[in-house]
């Protein structure tokens, strides 16, 4: 008997035991769940705090878009009166004045562009500064492709100018497609005549020539061939004219200028 007693004691602790350490953990999950709880509310309040600090900024930013809309109308202001002053200027502009200066300009860029002794004036770098110019603009290609867009619009419009100032060296009123000179004509010796007897035709050559390499013609190369054949047979016939009207004159101007249609080469 004392033996059962004993042992249902020893039964009745561990029971209690067991039942208060589940209570024991009961509470500490509650206690858990409590301060889990409480944690979370202190998050929404402080959310709502912070929520509640942000709306007064808002309200106080109104001045401020306020502000900038008056910098954009003082922008737009001066823009405006800045566009009216220069329509005023260009209004006050004479357009005959500057027609007038555009024309004096022009003359004289053109006379100092034909001033000077022909071949004499460094014409060898204007005409280098022009073809480094061509080369800076040429479309990409092989060498080929250098030499037509380089030297084919340089020999055109150099022989173009060479046409240009034989013409007004020789005088409008003595131009002439025939081997015969005009009845009233004079025996020019100076410009571009005291380098070549016959520039016109110098001229002619070189622009045929600039065109055919300009257009790759090897048809147009062979047309230039023929002419130039063509004006040494009439620049023989042309030189007996004028050995006839200008006698001992033009004799002595052949042999100041001993060249034809090229300096030191024909």
């Amino acid at each position: 008997m004392v033996g059962f007693v004993g042992t249902f004691a020893v039964r009745s602790g561990r029971v209690g035991s067991a039942v208060s350490s589940r209570s024991a953990k009961v509470s500490l999950r509650r206690q858990v769940v409590r301060a889990m709880a409480e944690s979370k509310a202190a998050e929404e309040n402080k959310s709502k705090l912070e929520i509640e600090e942000v709306e007064p900024q808002k309200v106080s930013s109104t001045p401020e878009y306020g502000s900038q809309e008056l910098v954009s109308a003082d922008l737009v202001e001066k823009l405006q009166s800045k566009f009216d002053e220069s329509l005023t200027q260009i209004k006050n502009i004479d357009v005959e004045e500057l027609g007038e200066t555009a024309t004096g300009s022009s003359k004289t860029l053109l006379n100092n562009f034909l001033s000077g002794d022909w071949l004499q004036r460094g014409e060898t770098y204007g005409f280098l500064q022009l073809g480094l110019a061509l080369m800076l603009l040429r479309p990409q290609g092989g060498l080929d492709g250098l030499v037509t867009f380089m030297f084919g619009p340089v020999l055109l419009l150099g022989g173009a100018f060479v046409c240009v100032k034989s013409v007004l060296d020789l005088g409008l009123g003595q131009l002439s497609i025939w081997p015969k000179p005009t009845p009233d004509s004079v025996l020019r010796t100076e410009g571009i005549y005291a380098q070549v007897r016959h520039p016109i035709y110098s001229g002619v050559l070189l622009s045929t020539i600039g065109y055919a390499v300009a257009t790759g013609s090897p048809a147009r190369m062979a047309l230039t061939g023929a002419l130039a054949y063509f004006f040494m047979r009439k620049i023989q016939i042309e030189e007996e004219f004028l050995e006839e009207k200008y006698g001992d004159d033009y004799t002595d101007y052949q042999e100041n200028v001993p060249f034809k249609l090229f300096p030191k080469v024909f």
